[in-house]
């Protein structure tokens, strides 16, 4: 084992790091590992490269964020970092800040292939969910004008139940509007 012959040096321990990452029950094993990586090569962007990779199999995503914003900082232009910081990213629920950082990885690395699917897969999520966003802006506005519209109808009943119909018909609409282009 390459540790074994050399264990004061960090790439040996980010590689053993990474390949126990890949075995499901040697995971956390393998997170404490690479930690030792960045406390041999704390000024080695690859050190806190391979924390971000294990912190990331191992489902730490704050701490993958963290690993890789190090790595980053030391080396601005390495486009494998700032596309695997804005895959953590998309995964802490921060879309907007994910494609940002596809886009860094495209202009540090133009021809980055794993950026640009990476870009065209969250951009079309940033889209669900701005269409989303906008069909229940659509379901709230409408409920709020059948109020207005339907307040005289049979009783508080039958005006809860006509708003609650505008709703879906307004949501229905926008849904027509919005959905479309995110298809094609």
């Amino acid at each position: 084992m390459a540790v074994q012959l050399d264990p004061a040096v960090w790439y040996t321990h980010a590689d053993l790091a990474i390949a126990l990452s890949g075995i499901p029950d040697r995971r956390e094993e393998s997170y404490q590992v690479a930690r030792t990586t960045v406390l041999l090569g704390p000024e080695e962007s690859g050190a806190h490269f391979a924390v971000g990779l294990v912190a990331s199999a191992c489902y730490h995503w704050e701490l993958a964020e963290k690993a890789y914003l190090r790595a980053a900082a030391i080396d601005p232009n390495n486009a494998a970092v700032h596309n695997n910081l804005a895959l953590v990213r998309a995964h802490l629920d921060r879309p907007t800040d994910a494609w940002s950082g596809f886009r860094t990885a495209l202009r540090s690395e133009p021809g980055l292939k794993v950026a640009s699917s990476n870009i065209e897969r969250h951009s079309n999520n940033l889209l669900l969910r701005a269409s989303a966003t906008l069909m229940v802006s659509w379901l709230i506005l409408s409920i709020m004008a059948a109020g207005q519209v339907g307040s005289g109808l049979a009783g508080s009943a039958g005006g809860i139940v006509s708003r609650f119909i505008v709703g879906v018909i307004a949501a229905v609409i926008a849904g027509s509007i919005v959905w479309p282009p995110i298809r094609s």
